[in-house]
């Protein structure tokens, strides 16, 4: 039973989360906080790269009126048309302004197992470590060379946690450095948790986690679980955990989601589609798919910490691997 490779290359392509849509990140020390050297009198743009689902997360929405209306935050331009990564250079390159920008802010969901939640491109996957690796390699996309940025412009990204892996920051700022001068500008990725509020406020939170590949039921064994994983936090996890959706403001609380998923494999014919029992087989077959392989512990997780299951494909010869991975913990407001 040998595997040939894959039609496409091994991508996430789907992630659910439960609560505000934004995956949180790893306890980090609030003080220790890059420093950003802003040009006085150029102007700034804010790209909203995305819409809101829900009637219960108004991240996007929020974001729009913050960047608008803040007194000391807000920006010149709010952009609220781009999609993907391609669109914001697409802009860049094209904008018509004649002085150079001192800020571009990126608002996007996202986290730091999976990197932003937009695509590279209209025809192209996630932007994920290796997905930005492939396109870039493979000229699917361009390092920008634009007017109205310089190495004084600051871009700040702004999206959950995404800061906490230096390496897709490399494959991020090879995109936003131009080949011909070599120039580039300060980018800032986001390392907390961040949430906007409707009261014109950026919210930061720190998030004390455990996974899974199973439903968490018994509040005991989650508590026993964040107690021995961060013994040396302050923090009465039973009574954290009890602070369901923050009921008790400026407390430690509860905060969980499902984090899916998904690949697609291609064989030369049926005979070599593997036939797959129960989870534990498929992730013993997964141990064995380089990229496959790769691409988890690029999320800093292990094949033991999914749910999976094998689904029928729509093209011949094809089958399909999905994983669950349930994610519970206590969020922390900084």
């Amino acid at each position: 039973m040998s595997r040939i490779s894959c039609v496409i290359s091994p991508i996430i392509i789907a992630i659910t989360l439960l609560i505000f849509g934004c995956i949180p990140v790893y306890n980090l020390d609030p003080n220790n906080v890059e420093k950003q050297q802003v040009v006085e009198g150029r102007p700034s743009i804010t790209f909203i790269l995305g819409q809101d689902k829900s009637n219960n997360n108004n991240f996007f929405s929020n974001a729009t009126y913050y960047y608008n209306m803040h007194p000391t935050q807000k920006t010149d331009f709010v952009i609220n048309h781009c999609r993907t990564l391609k669109d914001i250079l697409n802009y860049l390159e094209r904008d018509s302004l004649k002085e150079k920008y001192g800020i571009i802010n990126l608002v996007c969901h996202g986290n730091p197992w999976q990197g932003l939640s937009i695509h590279i491109d209209s025809t192209l996957p996630r932007a994920s470590i290796t997905n930005l690796k492939k396109s870039i390699d493979g000229n699917y996309i361009s390092p920008i060379c634009s007017k109205v940025i310089d190495s004084k412009t600051i871009i700040n990204i702004v999206s959950c946690g995404v800061g906490q892996n230096s390496d897709y920051k490399k494959e991020l700022e090879k995109i936003f450095t131009c080949q011909n001068t070599g120039e580039k500008p300060n980018l800032f990725i986001e390392k907390y948790y961040v949430n906007f509020k409707d009261k014109l406020e950026m919210e930061k939170s720190n998030f004390y986690f455990v996974t899974s590949k199973y439903e968490f039921d018994e509040q005991d064994l989650i508590v026993k679980k964040l107690s021995s994983k961060y013994s040396d936090v302050a923090i009465n996890w039973e009574t954290a955990y009890e602070n369901e959706a923050n009921i008790n403001e400026k407390s430690p609380y509860r905060h969980h989601f499902k984090m899916v998923i998904e690949w697609e494999f291609a064989f030369k014919n049926a005979s070599e589609i593997p036939i797959f029992g129960d989870s534990n087989s498929i992730e013993d077959w997964l141990k064995l798919q380089k990229n496959a392989m790769s691409e988890i512990k690029q999320m800093q997780l292990e094949p033991s910490d999914f749910q999976w299951y094998s689904l029928p494909s729509s093209k011949k010869n094809n089958v399909r691997v999905k994983g669950y991975c349930n994610v519970e913990g206590v969020m922390v407001d900084l």
